[in-house]
């Protein structure tokens, strides 16, 4: 925050010591109105321009200094009429990874709950997580309900049980079928390499 208050130097220095006209009495100069007003005016133009210019460099030195970061944010598909989304979560051992304390399933957590947020009326929901294999449709029948939605996810913990991803992608294929309604998105949130993806290539491009 301190860092930005360097923008106001440029500023201060830009109307303390800004060139001030000065008059001289000339006959002469009344032939020449027109032409001094329109420089005057292409002089304003031309010194706020480059005030701003300083202020935006000054400001970019500021805030690079202070390290700025960025959530991520989901951005799903703006539909016009309601959507039915299949939210797939990975909950095996590799998604409780810390950084800066925050779990890599805390951030899965984070971008749902933003998510439900900007839920619209009719949206319904289903629930399937991967790497639980006591209950893995954890959400089996779609609900409308989303404080259910958001109480489940915020129960989640990571697991020691083994993730299998074809199974994983068959099941989601099953609830598909299950989709009402013609507006369906699936959203899975994992940590998997691209080797993990490879085994289940014939149920990713299905799905």
């Amino acid at each position: 925050m301190w860092g930005l208050l360097v923008v106001v130097v440029p500023i201060a220095i830009h109307f303390l010591l800004r060139r001030r006209p000065r008059i001289e009495k000339w006959g002469a100069t009344r032939f020449l109105k027109v032409v001094v007003e329109r420089n005057q005016s292409q002089y304003r133009v031309q010194s706020v321009s480059h005030l701003l210019l300083r202020v935006i460099i000054l400001a970019l030195i500021a805030l690079s200094a202070a390290e700025p970061t960025v959530d991520d944010d989901l951005e799903t598909i703006d539909h016009p009429s309601a959507v039915h989304r299949l939210l797939i979560v990975d909950v095996s051992m590799s998604m409780s990874a810390t950084v800066d304390g925050k779990s890599r399933l805390d951030d899965a957590r984070q971008q749902i709950f933003s998510l439900l947020s900007k839920t619209k009326e009719g949206d319904s929901w289903q629930l399937l997580l991967h790497g639980s294999n006591d209950q893995p449709a954890r959400i089996n029948i779609p609900t409308y309900e989303t404080e259910i939605l958001r109480e489940e996810i915020s129960q989640l913990t990571t697991t020691f049980q083994a993730a299998n991803i074809a199974e994983t992608f068959t099941r989601a294929l099953r609830l598909v079928e299950e989709f009402p309604g013609n507006a369906n998105e699936i959203l899975f949130w994992t940590d998997l390499p691209t080797s993990e993806w490879d085994v289940s290539a014939s149920d990713v491009y299905e799905l």
